[in-house]
């Protein structure tokens, strides 16, 4: 025999170490036990244990104890998460740009008999409800599995009459799809979305410290904007603001097509007419009287063809002209260049492609972050700004709620309920914290 039988793994039938009978009964209480948790074979080894212990046979009587308690810590794993009687699978899934994730949990008599989840590279643009047909296909048509009476997804097909058809006809009874709003089910599906999520965030994080992807990524790309040198230092630039308050800017570096968070930037304007008059601001303040050994290899910024042409400007009136600019546009994903006249597609799902929303992605939730500092600061001033209020109870206030973003969205009657706060100081306060 192979090596497993040896290592107590296998009972080799191919070697007529059990008989064909013997093996078959094996199999059947595996089955058994796997599918419906049937605890039956737990007193049997009890059963066996004792009397195998009476005849002081004590190394077999190890050997079924330790059986019985593996088998105990199986079944206490196999939770209950739903009734007895439900027969369930639970689809989660999470779409980022051109990736998605699947989380899969096979529910049968109410315990999860299997979870599994897997990444889904997007050739083509689909939408969640169109992910999770394709996904129906792969699992029940391409995978040959029997779906249970009921399927519980965060996203309907579209097409949901024909989909419950079909399954019901492969099943041979009907099959639901629908969307769980409350109770065990909706927790047993957000735990499956927060699966996917973790396995999406995953991904991509061995995406990006995958040192092949990088490298393939950065000649692709220096490829696709025909530049002299490969792109080992990119700095990317992006704008946030509040209906056009609290305007800031970051600037995140990539080198060899990993963050260097260590270079990372924040910008604050003091007034700006658009997003582009804000990034040449930033670029012409980053870019002034910089020395040649301090340049990026290339420089993205966020925006099509208007915002590159700009920000190509703004650069060339420094020292720091000739230095090559690319705008990252969101609709399509697509690559500008100040002097071109259409943009620069990059393969769907390519490692490029990840690169340049890596780039953009970061650089965006620091612009966010930084603009969410700034206006909870402002809000934070305002509060000790009241007339009457004081920093005594400011402080009242901030430990009541727990944090300025709950403060500001108190009502009146909540604020007049803290100590020491009257209903005309809850007013004024409520009405303050409103315009700001």
């Amino acid at each position: 025999p192979c090596l497993h039988p040896e290592i107590g793994k296998c009972s080799p039938p191919c070697v007529r170490r059990i008989s064909a009978t013997d093996h078959r009964e094996l199999d059947d209480n595996f089955a058994n036990f796997v599918s419906g948790a049937d605890t039956s074979f737990l007193h049997s080894l009890n059963e066996k244990m004792l009397t195998a212990s009476a005849s002081e046979n004590y190394e077999l009587a190890a050997r079924y104890r330790d059986q019985q308690a593996a088998l105990s810590t199986v079944t206490a794993k196999s939770a209950v998460v739903l009734s007895e009687s439900a027969n369930v699978d639970v689809f989660a899934t999470e779409l980022d740009s051109y990736t998605a994730a699947i989380s899969l949990f096979h529910v049968r008599e109410g315990r999860i008999r299997g979870a599994r989840g897997w990444v889904v590279d997007l050739e083509l643009e689909r939408t969640p409800e169109e992910l999770f047909e394709y996904t129906l296909q792969k699992v029940y048509l391409d995978e040959g599995l029997m779906a249970p009476s009921e399927i519980i997804t965060n996203h309907l097909p579209a097409d949901l009459v024909p989909v419950e058809q079909w399954l019901s006809g492969m099943r041979g009874a009907k099959v639901s799809v629908k969307v769980a709003n409350r109770g065990d089910k909706r927790a047993l599906l957000d735990t499956a979305l927060l699966n996917a999520k973790s396995t999406l965030a995953a991904y991509k994080l061995k995406r990006s410290t995958d040192f092949t992807a990088r490298s393939v990524a950065l000649s692709r790309l220096q490829d696709a904007l025909g530049m002299a040198k490969l792109p080992m230092t990119i700095e990317c630039y992006d704008v946030s603001h509040l209906a056009g308050t609290n305007v800031v800017a970051s600037k995140v570096v990539f080198v060899d097509g990993k963050p260097r968070k260590d270079l990372y930037r924040r910008y604050v304007l003091a007034s700006a007419t658009d997003d582009t008059d804000a990034m040449n601001q930033v670029l012409a303040r980053r870019f002034h009287n910089v020395l040649t050994e301090d340049l990026p290899d290339l420089v993205v910024v966020d925006g099509a063809k208007a915002q590159v042409s700009a920000a190509a400007r703004a650069v060339s009136l420094s020292s720091a002209r000739g230095l090559p600019i690319v705008g990252l546009a969101k609709r399509l994903e697509e690559l500008w260049l100040p002097d071109d006249q259409f943009p620069i597609l990059l393969p769907r799902a390519s490692d490029e492609l990840f690169l340049m929303q890596h780039l953009r992605d970061e650089s965006h939730r620091f612009a966010i972050a930084h603009q969410r500092l700034r206006r909870t600061a402002a809000i934070a001033t305002a509060l000790e700004e009241i007339p009457g209020l004081g920093e005594k109870r400011a402080r009242l206030i901030l430990k009541t709620f727990g944090s300025m973003k709950r403060v500001k969205l108190a009502s009146e009657a909540e604020l007049s309920d803290v100590p020491g706060i009257g209903s005309g100081l809850a007013k004024t306060i409520y009405q303050t914290l409103k315009e700001v």
